[in-house]
């Protein structure tokens, strides 16, 4: 299956793009894996060397809700997840965060342009792993992927019962 989308970089004409099915990424990596759900290339591309150098193991990206859906269906389930808002296809990031929390159990962190007064609580409502503000500080977003992978962990983990 192929998606078709039209996209506008900056002050550049719109582009075609035209985009296979879902494909899952394996790299022989230690680390954490991620998967980044971002519609604009450049920023997937930047967050990719971003947390590849930090060690983390980065999943094919996915552009849209639905592909992010189809990837967690198809592939092995990220330890996390980084969440644009706008998005292309039918689902926008917080509708498919919601529809992730429902089926999956991973942790989602926000990084978007919108911080709206009528955004943000909706985004707090699906997630309470984060919300990272366009542009954005490298440094900051590495220590938030940091805090909530240890947080979700240690509320996976089995209680330490000593006698």
């Amino acid at each position: 299956m192929k998606v078709t989308r039209v996209f506008r970089h900056g002050n550049t004409p719109k582009k075609e793009r035209t985009h296979e099915a879902v494909k899952c990424r394996e790299k022989p990596m230690t680390g954490e894996a991620v998967l980044i759900v971002e519609d604009e290339g450049l920023l997937t591309l930047h967050l990719t060397e971003m947390l590849e150098q930090s060690g983390y193991q980065v999943r094919e990206p996915a552009n849209s809700g639905e592909m992010a859906l189809e990837a967690l269906e198809k592939c092995p389930k990220p330890d996390i997840i980084l969440m644009d808002i706008g998005l292309a296809g039918s689902l926008d990031g917080i509708d498919t965060a919601r529809k992730i929390q429902q089926r999956f159990l991973v942790p989602v962190i926000f990084i978007t342009a919108f911080s709206s007064e009528s955004v943000l609580p909706k985004m707090i409502g699906v997630t309470q792993n984060g919300v990272v503000v366009k542009p954005f500080v490298d440094a900051e977003l590495l220590d938030l992927i940091r805090k909530a992978l240890t947080h979700f962990q240690s509320q996976q983990a089995p209680p330490n019962i000593t006698e």
